[in-house]
Order: structure tokens, then sequence, then C-alpha cells
């Protein structure tokens, strides 16, 4: 047996297993009844009474997701059994006939299952929903049945005619690093960048960032003022001094939960972090200017070393993703040295093309960029 086979052979058996264990788990852990029956403790709890026929319509919603569960690793299930049909269609006539005796059976299980995965979406006749449910049934015994006298005739090659059959499918001799491709793109999907937007760390730190959570609230007393703004602004007045509410963002826990971001890949992230964190370095000055240090410091609650490191850390990182106002910096501090970066022209001038051909021919990146390729 081929090793693409064996591959096959596994993954759906995983698949199969998934499928029994949703569908234990809809029918037991979580069916109507085990539902409804923690309404009976739950809603007393909190002062609420649901009709029963509601609650049952709840229970109903809340077994939904299970179900759906349920459904999509029986679509993998097919589609993995539909490849391994089609790579058995030539061979002995034997095994011909139990390639297609299990395809049949398994469309059959996923045909039957479609219409009650479908009724929530699409309006299907009672009739047919009670059909196909009974189908799936009955289909589902049969599969099941049919796996155990598979394991059965399996056992008795092992202990017959074919000692070894069952070691052997565990043996992919050079094609193991495809078994293993296979199970890091099914457990590592591609991260895309909407994938990214949905980071909680990056997700809290933005609302850092923007006051949304996190915002700290102070009173200022300001005397005298002779500008009208301190009017506008003033809360109270008292003997000529003037009251305010200063409200301050809380920086060092954005920088925290960029800083994870940052750390998962995330360049996103990376960018927004890069672009806050080398606004508080004084990266222009041979020995830092102290105010500078102190306010990076209590703005990121971090050693100014440490978050130097950070930053430099986060440009390359947004950099590299083609973020337009990381490449054009990273490019200016490997043109003149700064920021730790050593000065290297080369990396410099790669980075200014780059700028000019991804980013916005109109943006000040791409203006000064082109300034710098023509000296």
């Amino acid at each position: 047996m081929s090793a693409i086979s064996k591959i096959l052979h596994w993954l759906i058996f995983l698949a199969f297993l998934g499928l029994v264990c949703t569908a234990i788990a809809a029918n037991l852990l979580f069916s109507k009844e085990a539902i409804m029956s923690t309404f009976g403790f739950s809603l007393p709890a909190i002062g609420v009474e649901i009709p029963p026929a509601d609650q049952l319509f709840v229970a109903r919603i809340e077994r939904r997701l299970t179900w759906a569960i349920h459904f999509w690793i029986g679509t993998v299930f097919f589609t993995f059994a539909l490849f391994r049909f089609i790579l058995f269609l030539r061979g002995k006539r034997l095994h011909r006939f139990l390639n297609l005796f299990t395809f049949t059976l398994i469309a059959l299980i996923f045909a039957s299952g479609l219409p009650l995965f479908l009724r929530i979406y699409v309006e299907i006749p009672a009739e047919v929903q009670q059909f196909a449910r009974s189908a799936h049934y009955l289909l589902i015994w049969l599969f099941s049945l049919f796996v155990i006298l598979h394991i059965a005739w399996v056992l008795s090659l092992e202990n017959g005619r074919k000692p070894g059959i069952i070691s052997c499918m565990f043996q992919f001799r050079g094609n193991l690093l495809l078994l293993l491709a296979v199970v890091t793109l099914m457990r590592s999907p591609v991260v895309h960048a909407a994938d990214w937007a949905k980071d909680p760390d990056y997700l809290r730190a933005v609302a850092y960032m923007e006051g949304k959570i996190g915002v700290i609230k102070g009173s200022k007393s300001i005397k005298n003022c002779p500008y009208a703004k301190c009017d506008e602004v003033a809360d109270s007045v008292n003997r000529n001094v003037k009251m305010i509410t200063v409200k301050t963002r809380n920086y060092p826990r954005m920088v925290a939960h960029f800083k994870k971001s940052v750390e998962k890949g995330n360049p996103l992230a990376a960018g927004k972090l890069a672009k806050f964190l080398i606004g508080r370095i004084d990266y222009r000055s041979e020995v830092p200017d102290p105010t500078l240090i102190r306010i990076g410091e209590r703005d990121t609650g971090m050693r100014y070393d440490d978050y130097v490191k950070l930053a430099r850390k986060s440009l390359a990182l947004a950099a590299k993703h083609g973020d337009c106002y990381s490449m054009y910096k990273l490019a200016e501090f490997q043109r003149l040295g700064q920021l730790g970066f050593a000065k290297a022209p080369d990396v410099a001038e790669t980075l200014y093309q780059r700028v000019v051909q991804r980013c916005d021919p109109k943006s000040f990146f791409v203006i000064m960029s082109r300034s710098r390729l023509k000296r």
C-alpha cells in the first residue's frame, strides 16, 4: 500500500472519530433534555421564568453549534473518502468492490445528513427531514457494522495469512515527511491579515491606544488662566482657580498587549507598536536626551534599552510584511546607522525600492524614497 493511501486511511479514521465524538456529545452531553435540565436550577437563581416551549427552542439553538461541527467534520470525512476512492479506481477486483461499497456508503451518509444541516437555512418539508433522519441513522449503523467487520478482518489477517499487516499501516518510510506536512497544514493554516486583525491582544492594544478602555482620569488646577480655552474645559471655578479633568491613556498596558501580539508574529501590531515607540526614542542624538528617556519609560512601562530593542524587533517585522512607514524608517536607520542598526547602504536602497513599488505614489514615504534613490 502506498504512503498516500495510508495517510488518507488514517485521516479518514481521525475524521470518523470526530464524527463519533460530536454525535455522542450532541445526543448525550448537549442534548435538548440535558440543556433544558440546566434551566431548572439556573433560571430560578437569577429570577427568570421561561415557558417550557421557549426553553425547548433555546435548547435547540444551543445544541446547533455541536451539530454544525459534526457536519463540517463530515464534509472533511467525505472529501478524504472521495480522494481515496479515486486513488483505488484501479486495482484488484475485490479491492475495487470494497472501495466502491465504502465510498457509496459514505456518500449516502453525507447526502442524508445534508438536509438536516441545511433545514435552518432552506425550507425543507418535514417529511423529507424525517426520511433523511431515518436514513441517516440506518446508514450510520450499517457503516459502524462495516467498520467492526473491517477491524475483525484485519485482525484475522494479522494472526493468519498476513502477519505484520497492522504494523505496515504505521510504516511510511521516506514519505513520513509528507504525513508531517499534511498534519502541519491541517493544524497551522496560513494566517492572513484579516486573521491577525482578530488577534485578542491586538484588539485590546488598539482599544487602549484609542482610549476606549483603560483611561485614567485625574484633576488638575489652573490658576489665573487668561485663555478662553480654559473656560471651555474647566469643570469648576473657585476663586479664579479652574479645575479640569485630565484623561490619560494607559500606554503601558497597551504596549504589553502589542508586545504579546508581536511575539505571535502579528505584523499589524508590529507596525503600530513600532510607530508608537520610535516617536519616543531620541535616535538622532549620540547621547539620548534624559527627558525623552523618562517620557519613554513612563509611557511604555519598560526600561529604555528594552523598549529600544522592542522597537527594532517590531520595525523589522512590520517592514518584512510591507508596512510603508516601517520599510521607510528601517531604510533610514540602515542608511544612517541609527537606532542600533549598522550602516548598510545596499540594504537601505533595497528598502527604498520596495517602498516605491508597493506604497501609494503620492505618499510621503514614496516621495522621500525616490529622492534618496536619486542621490
